[in-house]
């Protein structure tokens, strides 16, 4: 939901992705009278690199359910360890 009319929106429509067909990008106030050359060309830099860079899009979320696993994996391999421990233990004092 877009709330306001005075927002300085780009909308970049080559977003080099077969997934995306355009990006809607609001802009800071503050760069409100930048050249708009200068805009374009970072918003295209951005929409580029947006998969490449640690950011709130899918990258951090592979990354979350790969930690995931490895706790998983970790908390196996712990398990097994301990029971060994305790065979071991339970086979020296019979």
């Amino acid at each position: 939901m877009i709330r306001g009319v005075n927002k300085y929106i780009i909308e970049v429509t080559d977003t080099e992705n077969k997934y995306f067909d355009k990006a809607i990008l609001f802009l800071n106030r503050e760069f409100s009278e930048t050249a708009y050359q200068k805009i374009e060309k970072e918003a295209k830099k951005y929409i580029s690199n947006i998969g490449s860079i640690p950011n709130k899009t899918g990258y951090l979320r592979k990354k979350r359910r790969l930690r995931k696993e490895v706790i998983v994996i970790g908390s196996i391999l712990l398990i097994f360890g301990v029971l060994a421990v305790i065979l071991a233990l339970f086979i020296n004092l019979s």
